[in-house]
């Protein structure tokens, strides 16, 4: 997991946080779409708020979930394009780029959500391996999933044992 906030970083700090993190427990996730992401909704929240924001992206269960705080209220607000480079095209970017998107309103300003789902069949461990339910790792499990002994799980260990080994 990771959060960030604006009394530790900046839009640049966040997008290298966010790119460590998609890199050591989200390869799976769609760079790209994600750092454009991260970069919209920070620029966002420094450009159109007036106080702090705080940034938080975790992997949990075959989600990505990006979350980002701010100090307004207010929702985002969809403007027309201006290509003359007048902006309006961050949102719009937004929500085409996620899997799924939220505004939710609270007393201290606004929770905006953007969450990616892991594709199947990708050939990535599932993040529920060797993960428990909050998305911490599970005692005996070492990096990419994988029990010390080298196997995912105990189903995993077996049929290896059953197989017979190739000459």
């Amino acid at each position: 997991m990771v959060v960030m906030e604006s009394q530790q970083s900046d839009a640049a700090g966040a997008r290298l946080a966010a790119a460590e993190f998609l890199a050591s427990d989200c390869p799976w996730a769609d760079r790209d779409a994600v750092m454009l992401v991260v970069s919209e909704l920070v620029t966002n929240a420094i450009r159109h708020t007036s106080g702090w924001w705080r940034l938080c992206l975790r992997a949990c269960q075959g989600r990505l979930v990006l979350e980002i705080d701010d100090s307004s209220p207010a929702p985002p607000v969809p403007r027309a394009p201006d290509l003359g480079g007048g902006g309006g095209l961050g949102w719009h970017m937004v929500q085409r780029l996620a899997t799924c998107l939220e505004v939710d309103p609270h007393a201290a300003g606004k929770t905006v959500r953007a969450t990616w789902l892991r594709p199947v069949g990708t050939g990535i461990p599932q993040p529920a391996d060797g993960f428990r339910e909050d998305g911490l790792r599970e005692e005996g499990f070492r990096e990419g999933g994988l029990r010390e002994d080298g196997f995912r799980d105990a189903r995993d260990a077996e049929e290896r044992a059953v197989q017979p080994l190739s000459q």
